[in-house]
């Protein structure tokens, strides 16, 4: 799942399938990550977007309703 979404976002190099993952794939998999400038461009506009997104935020208040809800439901 992860690497078809690192791939997606263009952020990284399209997942290696297990039948050929050995040590030169993976090299050359590793060297078109660190090498390629277009994937570090990427990153940072997905990175920029999901600091802007406010997630942990959302995520205390999803938390706090959902435990509210339980209380009243004990009760």
């Amino acid at each position: 799942f992860w690497g078809a979404r690192v791939q997606a976002l263009s952020v990284g190099p399209a997942p290696l399938p297990q039948r050929r993952l050995d040590a030169g794939a993976l090299a050359q998999a590793l060297a078109d990550l660190v090498g390629n400038h277009r994937y570090r461009e990427r990153a940072a506009v997905v990175a920029d977007a999901i600091a802007r997104e406010g997630g942990v935020a959302a995520a205390v208040v999803a938390i706090e309703r959902i435990v509210k809800m339980a209380g009243r439901q004990a009760q």
